[in-house]
């Protein structure tokens, strides 16, 4: 097969349409021009070889990209050792010759000119960005990084043909990319007899050209390896079935060309040629786990205390009775999934999570113990959220060569796909951002539909933390008067706990105790201590994630039993009866058995599962719906105000409407006291009362102690 790129008579090249093999070198890796480099017979050979080896031709499947490893490479020269030069070394010292030699024998062997040969795998030579040197230009290396931008896939010339408009002449310029949106023309024909130099007297031939889909995206060092507080970041280019393959908040591995092109000073700015890309898997799952530690945790979640021995290693620095449940909670929502599988397609499986709590009482601390169990997270804060949001935002990109310039930006829950995303302080997130994680909690997706339209992935654990309104909780108001946030935002959350400060002798002598034995345990082994490493806990929710439990008939059966009682309807089936448990609970009630199951290590989700998840569940609305009988009454999450607070409003509304409707004058403050506490309503909440139907408009004082209806 023909591997060069020729022209006619005319100095021209034909069209790329008819002829595909005129343009294989400049379609196979798009910086090489048809002259500067082409296969060679030993190369060549080493190839076909190595594919023998590897048994390419019979394993092909058809795809446009042919992945090989490192370590296939370093066994094909083992294997092959004496007979040619080392591939391995040929394709990370002098990547263009090594992989465009690979690919023209791919194609020789497949009998197609659509595939090219992809590194995968960690090179010898793997960098972070922050590192990359002048003496990493032109060699291959491997960088874990994060995409947080990136622009549209386009039609992008690599070979472009022009015409001489004076004789008719063609010739090929090499486009190269990232220098210019703009194309690069001929400086004079290549007619001896022509000699025409000026760029107009050249038409561009886009038909005969030779054309690729491309992206350019942005790459940023991952905030787990960097040494840097804002990690290093560089545009990587994308070309051909690459295009597609990521998106923004994506994890990656790329294998890639380190590049150069000129800026307005003298500093060359460096770049990624992408020749192969993987996602990085790495969550609970891909952990690597020895042998003695999986016979360890099979150990532990054998036990009938698993839960009290895991717990005990949550955030152990913070001590007391009223945090187990909250301990127990951020297991249990590591442990939950990101979809699970339904007759009729999928449902959220991920559990969210809010801690309301007054400063200095641990909310924070517990988030960032959980982001430190978490194979994947990011961090926003309600204040310092960026211009990109918790989800995605549309912004120019002056980095990208494009003329528009246009770029997805990837948002904190986009960026924590697959993994736990953390909020502090949503209290002071603004209106607009509740708004997108309000739609987002429930969907999983961040959508864009401006100058370009996307839908990108948010399958992720939302732990968010807030302050009550006037940093103390105040129990004669109600807790949508408390919080900065819709109230409609808690019936995302499948558990919400609240944390206060109370001054309590025997609490106050454990957080001392706390704070005080880090410091003395700092210098002890893991195996010293008598609660689990956090290393241990992220190691045991990497395998018990590995387990995706069954639900048996009768567990089904049990569940509906269980959904129907925590309700709360009464044995008289009466109406107006506190609600004993939102809607969607339902939902949360399966996705926190399904957890606990896995934290058992088991392949089945039996009834102690559904007690703990219900216990869970009870335990985070006695702390934030209760009423004033300390009845649990889900009405406080979805209206912001229990049934009796309820009752009580409309009781007082119908009060001031008698009264109002006796005459025209006034009612006197002590004539609506009067009147309410007839009515039951003790004097104290009847004062209450009457300042909230001021506070909403619904009465007015007219003079001292005087009311009328608004």
């Amino acid at each position: 097969m023909s591997t060069t790129a020729n022209s006619d008579e005319s100095g021209g090249a034909k069209n790329g349409g008819e002829n595909d093999e005129e343009f294989d070198l400049s379609t196979m890796y798009e910086d090489v021009s048809p002259n500067e480099l082409e296969p060679t017979d030993v190369m060549m050979n080493a190839w076909l070889d190595a594919f023998d080896v590897l048994e390419i031709e019979s394993s092909w499947d058809g795809e446009k990209s042919v992945e090989i490893s490192y370590d296939e490479l370093q066994l094909v020269d083992e294997q092959l050792a004496g007979e040619y030069p080392s591939l391995l070394d040929l394709v990370v010292m002098s990547p263009l010759e090594g992989l465009v030699n690979g690919t023209a024998a791919l194609r020789q062997l497949l009998q197609t000119n659509d595939v090219c040969v992809r590194p995968v795998g960690e090179s010898p030579t793997h960098k972070r960005l922050e590192d990359i040197r002048t003496s990493d230009v032109n060699t291959l290396i491997s960088v874990d990084a994060r995409v947080t931008d990136s622009s549209e896939i386009k039609p992008t010339v690599v070979l472009s043909v022009f015409k001489c408009m004076s004789c008719g002449t063609r010739q090929k310029i090499e486009q190269k990319y990232r220098t210019s949106s703009k194309l690069i023309y001929p400086y004079e024909c290549t007619h001896e007899e022509c000699g025409c130099s000026a760029p107009r007297n050249f038409q561009f031939l886009a038909e005969r050209s030779s054309w690729v889909d491309g992206r350019e995206i942005i790459v940023q060092d991952l905030h787990e390896t960097s040494d840097k507080d804002n990690p290093s970041e560089m545009v990587a280019i994308l070309h051909k079935d690459l295009c597609g393959q990521v998106d923004p908040g994506d994890h990656v591995r790329l294998n890639c060309i380190v590049k150069t092109y000129e800026g307005d000073d003298k500093f060359a700015q460096p770049f990624l040629r992408v020749v192969g890309l993987e996602h990085d898997e790495e969550d609970y799952e891909s952990i690597d786990i020895s042998d003695e530690e999986k016979e360890k945790i099979r150990n532990i979640g054998s036990r009938p205390d698993v839960f009290d021995t895991l717990v005990s290693g949550v955030a152990p620095n913070i001590e007391g009775d009223d945090y187990y449940a909250a301990k127990m909670a951020i297991l249990m929502q590591l442990a939950t999934s990101g979809r699970i599988p339904t007759r009729d397609g999928d449902m959220r499986g991920s559990s969210h999570m809010l801690f309301l709590g007054e400063p200095g009482t641990g909310k924070s601390q517990l988030m960032k113990f959980a982001r430190g169990i978490e194979g994947k997270s990011e961090w926003a804060t309600g204040e310092g959220i960026s211009g990109v949001g918790l989800l995605a935002a549309l912004d120019r990109e002056d980095r990208f060569s494009s003329t528009d310039k246009w770029t997805i930006r990837a948002g904190t829950l986009v960026r924590a796909n697959r993994g736990l995303a953390c909020i502090d302080e949503l209290d002071k997130a603004s209106d607009s951002e509740l708004n997108q994680l309000y739609t987002a909690l429930e969907s999983q997706v961040a959508k864009i539909d401006k100058a370009v339209s996307a839908e990108l992935p948010a399958v992720t654990r939302v732990l968010a933390t807030s302050n009550p309104k006037h940093d103390v909780w105040r129990d004669d108001e109600p807790l949508d008067s408390q919080l900065k946030f819709p109230k409609a935002i808690l019936d995302r959350f499948d558990l919400i706990f609240r944390f206060e400060d109370r001054q309590d002798d025997d609490r106050d002598r454990e957080i001392a105790g706390s704070i005080f034995s880090q410091v003395a345990e700092a210098d002890m082994e893991d195996e010293d201590k008598d609660y689990p490493s956090k290393d241990f806990l992220r190691k045991y929710l990497a395998y018990c994630r590995r387990y995706n439990p069954s639900i048996p008939t009768d567990i089904v059966d049990q569940a509906e039993d269980m959904y129907v009682e925590m309700r709360g309807t009464n044995e008289d089936d009466d109406p107006d009866s506190p609600l004993g448990a939102k809607p969607r609970q339902a939902e949360g009630l399966l996705r926190l058995s399904l957890a606990s199951a896995r934290l058992r290590l088991s392949e089945t989700v039996e009834e102690e599962d559904l007690e703990r998840a219900r216990w869970l569940i009870d335990s985070s609305m006695r702390q934030t719906a209760t009423d004033e009988n300390g009845d649990i009454d889900a009405s406080i999450w979805v209206n912001g105000r229990s049934q009796s607070q309820a009752e009580r409003m409309k009781t007082a509304e119908e009060t001031v409407d008698i009264l109002t409707e006796e005459g025209s004058e006034p009612v006197s403050r002590e004539a609506l006291i009067a009147s309410l506490v007839d009515d039951g309503i003790s004097q104290d909440k009847a004062q209450r009362s009457i300042k909230k139907l001021c506070d909403r408009g619904y009465i007015y004082e007219h003079k001292d102690g005087l009311y009328r209806k608004a």
